[in-house]
C-alpha cells in the first residue's frame, strides 16, 4: 500500500482513486498536501490526457537529465516567494524563530504525524544533533549501513563515536536486523537505519533490538518524505529538503527532525540556538547555529502541498518502469529490488551484470541518457579517513553492500521527468540490452517504441 496525503477537502478524490486503479496502484488518503492535486491530474488515462508535470513537452533527442534543477521552479512559484520573503523582510523576521517556523514545524509535526518537529539547516545537521540529543559521544559506537551519503557516517563522528557498519538486505539494500546483532558490542550506544531509495527499513525487528538492548534509533529518513507513520512506537527521523529530495526548499538547503520524544525535541530546538532557552542570550546546554534560514522556511511552506503531487508522480514514472521493462527482468539482462510496503520512489534502481555495468552506463549515455549510482565507493572505504578505520575485528562481513556497490544503476525517476522523456528512457534500455521494442508489454508504449 503506497500512502499519500491527498488534501480531504475535495470531493474528487474518488476520481483520483479511479486514476490510480487504472494502474495498479492503492494508496490511502488522508488530509494534507497535495493543493489542487486534482486540478492537475484531473480523470485521466496514463499516457493519454496526463497532467501537464509529467506529459511535457514530445522529446527532442536532447540529453535526458538524471535530475534537471532548472525544472524544479517556476515563474508563478517564484513570484509567490518573492512576495512571501519580503513581507518576511519587512516584518523583521530574519533571524529569530518567528511564526512562520513554528507554522512550518506545526505542519511538519502533523504531516509526518510525529509529536514534534524541529526545523534544521540540513538533514547532516538533524542526524549530528539527534545523536548528540541520545548521548552519542567519544567511546561510543553506532551501527549503520555502509552504503548511504557521507552526511551519515558524518554525523556520527563528528560526536566523536566510531562508525560500526551492518550489511544489507540484499534484495532491498536496507540494513538487515540480523548483520545489526552481529555488530552489537558493550560500547554501542545507537543504531542509525537508512531508509533507502524511498523505501523504509523493516523497523519491527529492529525495534525489537533497541528494546532489548536499551538502544535508541535514529532515523536516517532522507529519502522518504511522504510515508505515513505506520508503527504505534516512538520514533526519531531526519529528514533533508537538499533540492535533490521529493520535498525540497526553493532556496537549496533545509532540513528537520521529527520525533515522539520530547526531551530530544527540547535538546535539538535548544541546540541549534547557540543551546539558549527562550530567555535571550541564556545558554543552558552546547549548541551551534543551525537553524533553518527564514528564506528557506518560506520556500518549505509554500512547497508543503506539493509532497503529495511529487510522489504520486513518482509513483506513476516508477509502475511504468516496472511493467515496461519486464522482458528484460524475465531475460535475466536486468533485475528490480523488492519493494514492499510504502514507496515514495526517491529513485528506481536497477541492478546489472557488475562487470558489464560501465558499458552499460557508457551506452545509456550515447542513447542521451543520464545516470546516477548511490553510493559505489561504500562509507567504510572512502579514502581520507584512515584516522576513524574500524579496528579489525569490529567490522562486520559486508559482503552484499560490496556487491550491491557494484551492480547498481538508478535511472532518471524525477517527478520533473516528462512521459515522453520516460518513454525514450525505456526505449534506450531495450536498446542497449539489444532487445525487441515489441516486447514491451505496455501496448501504447510498444507503439511508441516500434521504428
Amino acid at each position: 500500500m503506497n500512502v499519500f496525503k491527498i488534501d480531504g477537502r475535495w470531493k474528487s478524490n474518488q476520481k483520483l482513486l479511479n486514476l490510480a486503479s487504472t494502474h495498479g496502484i492503492e494508496f490511502q488518503l488522508d488530509h494534507r498536501a497535495g493543493e489542487s492535486l486534482y486540478r492537475k491530474i484531473k480523470n485521466v488515462k496514463f499516457g493519454e490526457n496526463l497532467p501537464r508535470q509529467l506529459l511535457g513537452k514530445r522529446y527532442d533527442g536532447k540529453k535526458i537529465p538524471f535530475n534537471d534543477l532548472r525544472r524544479q521552479v517556476g515563474h508563478v512559484e517564484l513570484i509567490k516567494f518573492f512576495y512571501h520573503l519580503y513581507l518576511s523582510i519587512k516584518n523583521g523576521d530574519l533571524t529569530r524563530i518567528s511564526k512562520k517556523v513554528v507554522e512550518l514545524e506545526d505542519e511538519l509535526r502533523d504531516f509526518c504525524q510525529g509529536k514534534f518537529a524541529i526545523t534544521t539547516d540540513s538533514g547532516s545537521s538533524g542526524l549530528y544533533m539527534a545523536l548528540k540529543a541520545y548521548g552519542v559521544g567519544f567511546g561510543d559506537e553506532v551501527i549503520l549501513p555502509p552504503n548511504s551519503f557521507a552526511a551519515t557516517h558524518n554525523a556520527v563522528m563528528l560526536t566523536g563515536a566510531t562508525p560500526v557498519y551492518a550489511d544489507i538486505n540484499p534484495y532491498t539494500h536496507l540494513i538487515d536486523p540480523d548483520a545489526v546483532k552481529k555488530a552489537l558490542s558493550k560500547h554501542t550506544t545507537a543504531i542509525l537505519p537508512v531508509h533507502m531509495y524511498g523505501q523504509e527499513v523493516e523497523l519491527d525487528e529492529l525495534y525489537e533490538i533497541s528494546k532489548h538492548h536499551g538502544i535508541p534509533i535514529v532515523e536516517d529518513a532522507c529519502h522518504t518524505i511522504g510515508i505515513d507513520n505506520l508503527y504505534n512506537f516512538p520514533r526519531t527521523r531526519v529528514y533533508s529538503l537538499n533540492p535533490y529530495k521529493n520535498y525540497s526548499v526553493i532556496t537549496g538547503k533545509g532540513g528537520f527532525v521529527v520525533t515522539d520524544d520530547a526531551n530530544v525535541a527540547s535538546y535539538i530546538s535548544s541546540f541549534r540556538e547557540q543551546g539558549f532557552t527562550k530567555q535571550k542570550n541564556f545558554q543552558c546546554q552546547d549548541g551551534f547555529n543551525f537553524r533553518m534560514p527564514p528564506s528557506a522556511v518560506i520556500g518549505s511552506l509554500l512547497r508543503l502541498r506539493s509532497i503529495g503531487l511529487n510522489n504520486f508522480l513518482r509513483l506513476l514514472i516508477a509502475t511504468k518502469y516496472y511493467q515496461c521493462l519486464a522482458p528484460l527482468v524475465e531475460d535475466k539482462k536486468i533485475s528490480f529490488l523488492k519493494t514492499e510496503g510504502p514507496h515514495v520512489h526517491h529513485h528506481v534502481t536497477i541492478l546489472v551484470d557488475p562487470e558489464k555495468r560501465s558499458e552499460i552506463i557508457k551506452k545509456l549515455s550515447q542513447e542521451n541518457v543520464e545516470t546516477g549510482i548511490y553510493y559505489d565507493v561504500l562509507m567504510h572505504k572512502q579514502p581520507g579517513l584512515d584516522s576513524f578505520s574500524i579496528k579489525p575485528g569490529v567490522a562486520i562481513c559486508l559482503h552484499q553492500a560490496e556487491l550491491a556497490g557494484q551492480r547498481i544503476i538508478q535511472l532518471p525517476c524525477s517527478h520533473t521527468l516528462t512521459y515522453f522523456e520516460l518513454k525514450a528512457v525505456i526505449r534506450s534500455l531495450y536498446n542497449v540490452f539489444g532487445l525487441s521494442h515489441k516486447s514491451c508489454p505496455d501496448r501504447k508504449l510498444s507503439d511508441f517504441l516500434t521504428p
